[in-house]
């Protein structure tokens, strides 16, 4: 069946001399991988690096329900990056989110609300041209509430320590890894409960952002129980040192 659809680049592999298997999250399908057949020859009329970590793309797939592997038909850009691969900045936040994707995200089904919130999401990272420091802490933040552990909203006076096992906010604190202090519970509720804002500066300090987001990776691993520790923390506190 022929079906015309948008999709966000995850990852890809090579296959043969001339060929790539990519990863790609669709609008209309889901997680697939597809095969794209003599593509790392000089003759081949689509270019291997359309395929970029998050780029957006538009096909025409010929699409088979429980294929592993699906065939393409046409693939094109959907949206061409302006920014993001000249400032190392995004494409460093760009590689950290892609990883973040990637290793969360397994559903071989269509999720409209979940495509829609990544695609908008890097269109508006890479048409922003300022204060975007503490974007993917908002970005990973939120997407909690697509995959079904979004912190809850009791956050109060009293129940102000972040418990990251059960996903609440509790009177009482313990001193293990299971727990964030006052400080980042308060911040991990700000995040959770505001949209991202260009207009304002970061009030985040270079240590605040590394440990708060840390603290979201931590919550990431213990409620995807097969998420593998991510790669990519150290290249974005080197870049926003």
């Amino acid at each position: 069946m022929l079906c015309k659809t948008r999709g966000v680049v995850l990852h890809q592999i090579k296959y043969s001399e001339t060929s790539l298997i990519v990863k790609i999250y669709t609008e209309l399908f889901g997680l697939q991988s597809y095969i794209f057949k003599g593509i790392r020859t000089k003759k081949s009329s689509i270019k291997s690096n359309i395929f970029q970590p998050l780029s957006l793309v538009e096909m025409v797939v010929d699409h088979k329900e429980k294929s592993a592997i699906q065939f393409v038909k046409e693939v094109r850009n959907s949206y061409q990056f302006i920014s993001i691969p000249h400032d190392v900045r995004k494409s460093s936040i760009v590689l950290f989110l892609n990883e973040l994707i990637n290793k969360s995200i397994k559903e071989e089904e269509a999720n409209n609300l979940l495509f829609n919130y990544i695609y908008d999401n890097i269109v508006l990272l890479d048409s922003t041209e300022e204060n975007f420091s503490d974007f993917h802490l908002f970005f990973t933040m939120h997407l909690t509430s697509f995959l079904g552990f979004v912190p809850s909203g009791n956050y109060s006076d009293t129940n102000c320590y972040f418990n990251l096992r059960e996903g609440i906010f509790q009177k009482q604190f313990f001193e293990d890894e299971y727990y964030l202090d006052k400080s980042k519970s308060s911040l991990l509720h700000q995040i959770n409960n505001s949209s991202f804002d260009f207009s304002t500066p970061s009030t985040f300090s270079r240590k605040t952002r590394n440990e708060i987001l840390k603290s979201m990776i931590s919550y990431y691993l213990i409620h995807i129980p097969s998420m593998k520790k991510m790669n990519t923390l150290d290249i974005l506190e080197e870049v926003f040192n």
